[in-house]
């Protein structure tokens, strides 16, 4: 009897996840894909069908399952798929079935079904999706929890985020999170995906896999045991690295400084969270929080999973993040998707420094909507130059990894950055008119840029910001703009001068 394998998919997660209004929604959207992939759901559709195979690995909204036999594989997809179709509008799930060949390694046979099922993707041909038909009762964006009440599917806060949150109030709703209408009325969305984990978990797979056809079904038993157990080690500790940003957050409040910087509501008593997520799949992570602390919570979390190690290739994690800094009412979709184009412009730049940095240092870039709305970054970052072709932003940043590699850019840190920001942010001599209109005048030639400086008796910031980055006295053409390793000039004051009115750190 031969072996198949089972590949099944959530298509177009992003859409069904962010495409909603409310965040209890995008909550419950991303906790219902997470449920209709996961051995709970598939023992409630199709129980007997279920158990004559087995879950090889499920993660970030896919599942592959074994069956001993073709026969079993597709009387298990059949109920499942009529469930799902029955059961969840608007979900596009599609199931792809192979049959295991033992001449080929086990890496090799997932790979095989895996590309077969994007084939299966790309024509859009027979996928699972019930789609409305016009006459279904509205409320979609009405109610608190509309999606649950649809469903009818229970999703408890998990226990661990109930035991590190304990003395708080979850946030169910964006405006939960703080802010002060039409003052400070933001939000941040950030996005934490792991660094070539792909090429950790190939790594892993060609050394276990056996593809000699005799022992093919020993290297078969292995490969999967060693996946399993390294899929489950990063799904357990991105959401440790996520717990622990989250005590970070909590010290802040009970310290004080969090309570008196930030408009926190309170029910029953206790404050609700500045800090909420979405997706905890695996390196896949995505959370939102209250607008001026999206750069601190994220730069925790880097902090934090880098400090981890997975047992099974014994090495350390490393993630960049993308924090887009949104207006509570832009669109939810595309604030997602700005995230993701700011942590892949940080995984870019990471690239660019070494070839071993990608796997060994964790970045970071972020982005404040001023009420643009410019199609995606590179549109973004050529707002971001001035009259001579230089860039007025420094990040992405360097936050934390391997100290060799790190001393390659030892001036684009977070760290610098934060200095200097806190620098201005303390300073009480510059009024804070003439820094906000410095934005405007660092966008025409650098002279221009260093007359505002000095007629408005700002010199000293020059000063303090090369202090802050670590550079030695120069020239005055070199005063404004450093020239990074990537050989483009970068401004040293603009970051923290966008940003001193709309961050808070620790």
């Amino acid at each position: 009897m031969g072996r198949y394998l089972m590949m099944i998919e959530v298509s177009q997660k992003q859409a069904f996840i962010f495409g909603k209004k409310r965040l209890a929604n995008n909550i419950y959207a991303s906790q219902l894909i997470r449920y209709i992939t996961s051995g709970e759901f598939f023992q409630k559709a199709a129980r007997q069908e279920f158990e004559k195979g087995s879950i090889v690995y499920d993660g970030g909204g896919h599942t592959i399952l074994e069956f001993p036999g073709e026969t079993e594989a597709k009387a298990f997809a059949k109920k499942l798929t009529k469930h799902i179709m029955q059961k969840f509008d608007d979900l596009e799930v599609f199931v792809k079935l192979q049959e295991y060949k033992p001449n080929l390694s086990p890496e090799d046979n997932e790979k095989e079904l895996t590309n077969e099922l994007e084939e299966k993707k790309a024509l859009r041909r027979a996928s699972f999706c019930q789609k409305k038909f016009g006459i279904e009762a509205m409320g979609s964006g009405e109610k608190e929890a509309d999606l649950q009440e649809r469903y009818q599917v229970n999703f408890p806060a998990g226990k661990k985020l109930r035991e590190v949150l304990a003395n708080y109030e979850l946030a169910y709703q964006f405006g939960d999170l703080g802010g002060s209408k039409d003052e400070r009325n933001f939000i941040a969305v950030v996005h934490i995906d792991g660094n070539l984990m792909g090429k950790r978990v190939s790594r892993l797979a060609q050394r276990v896999s056996e593809p000699i056809q005799e022992k093919s079904e020993q290297g078969w038993q292995n490969y999967k045991k060693v996946k399993k157990e390294f899929s489950e080690a990063i799904d357990s500790h991105f959401k440790q690295a996520y717990y622990e940003m989250l005590k970070d957050a909590a010290a802040q409040i009970q310290n004080g400084m969090l309570t008196e910087k930030l408009d926190l509501k309170q029910k029953n008593g206790q404050y609700f969270f500045p800090v909420r997520d979405i997706i905890l799949a695996g390196d896949d992570v995505c959370f939102v929080t209250e607008g001026r602390i999206g750069l601190s919570c994220a730069v925790s979390y880097l902090k934090h999973i880098w400090n981890l190690v997975n047992g099974v290739d014994q090495r350390n994690y490393s993630a960049c993040a993308g924090v887009a800094i949104v207006h509570q009412k832009y669109p939810f979709y595309r604030a997602y998707e700005l995230a993701e184009e700011l942590c892949s412009n940080a995984k870019k730049m990471i690239a660019q420094l070494d070839e071993e940095a990608s796997a060994n240092v964790c970045a970071i870039d972020w982005h404040i909507e001023f009420g643009e709305m410019e199609n995606g970054l590179a549109q973004i970052r050529r707002q971001y130059e001035n009259r001579q072709g230089n860039h007025l932003e420094m990040r992405p940043y360097l936050v934390c990894g391997d100290p060799k590699l790190l001393e390659k850019e030892p001036i684009r840190r977070y760290e610098n950055f934060q200095a200097f920001l806190s620098c201005i942010q303390k300073q009480e001599a510059y009024a804070r008119g003439k820094l906000k209109s410095l934005r405007a005048a660092l966008k025409n030639e650098e002279k221009a840029g260093l007359n505002y400086l000095k007629a408005n008796l700002l010199e000293d910031l020059v000063w303090q910001a090369r202090d802050c980055y670590g550079l030695k006295e120069a020239n005055q053409s070199e005063m404004l703009f450093y020239q990074t390793f990537d050989g483009e000039m970068r401004n040293m004051l603009f970051d923290a001068v966008e940003l001193m009115d709309a961050c808070i750190t620790w």
